[in-house]
């Protein structure tokens, strides 16, 4: 199912959920295909507080959060981004 990437290359797609306590959720999903049939591995975190929202500061809000999960996994090769189709 879906093309796969070429040796032992791994993928990551990860996103942040904000919940109502003023915490996050960040998941993080692994495959070694491009259509991310079949994930390898599976990884979420609780953030117990994120930043309020504030236009072009990613890197306050949703970039920890997103650091904090994908330190929970192996190293990856390529993350998929909405820009890039993937």
């Amino acid at each position: 199912m879906g093309q796969r990437t070429d040796g032992a290359a791994r993928l990551g797609a990860v996103d942040v959920q904000y919940l109502d306590d003023g915490g996050a959720r960040a998941a993080l999903v692994v495959s070694d295909r491009l259509v991310f049939a079949g994930p390898l591995e599976e990884h979420t975190v609780l953030v117990d507080q994120v930043a309020e929202y504030r236009p072009g500061r990613f890197y306050e809000r949703e970039l920890p959060a997103l650091e904090h999960v994908l330190s929970h996994a192996a190293p990856l090769d390529r993350g998929a981004g909405a820009d890039d189709g993937g």
